[in-house]
């Protein structure tokens, strides 16, 4: 329906010409094999690349994987490389800490910090894990405080480790 009304690029490439035509189809055990706009089966082992993320057909399911630049650019931006990676991409915050990072950012440090969260924001679209983190971070965009640029900070010691997710959507049935 949308090739009706826009003209739409695709890098997609048919199973058969990816070279996985001998594979089995996949889908849910008794269940039809899903099919792709053209009518053929998906079969496992199709990948394509759809908005810069990884779209991928398993036997398990369907599985996407965010564009993992974005988080590279991300820990590079705040100079993280080398430092120890945490657990948790965000953190409570305790009135002594709010009283004590109280400092409105340079304006500079502004519009650094106003292009990190936006391309986290834009990354957490993807990221379930990172999500509420980007949000409290976005919160403070207006007027970005030394607090604001701490947790940006956190943020990237998370993506340190945890720059790579995939999400993995199982088969189901009808």
């Amino acid at each position: 329906m949308l090739e009706k009304r826009f003209e739409i690029k695709t890098e997609c490439v048919s199973p058969a010409a990816a070279g996985v035509g001998g594979r089995k189809a996949t889908g849910s055990p008794g269940a039809p094999a899903p099919k792709t706009t053209n009518g053929e089966d998906i079969v496992e082992g199709a990948e394509a690349r759809l908005l810069n993320r990884v779209v991928r057909c398993t036997s398990e399911g369907w599985e996407v994987e965010p564009d993992q630049r974005h988080a590279d650019m991300i820990v590079q931006e705040l100079e993280s490389k080398g430092a120890n990676g945490v657990t948790s991409p965000g953190e409570s915050d305790t009135r002594e800490k709010m009283e004590e990072y109280e400092e409105e950012l340079s304006p500079t440090d502004t519009t650094r910090y106003r292009a990190t969260a936006a391309r986290a924001n834009h990354l957490a679209a993807d990221r379930p894990d990172i999500m509420y983190a980007v949000k409290e971070l976005c919160r403070g965009m207006a007027k970005p405080t030394r607090l604001h640029w701490h947790k940006l900070k956190r943020l990237g010691r998370y993506l340190l480790d945890n720059r790579r997710t995939i999400l993995r959507y199982d088969w189901q049935g009808h």
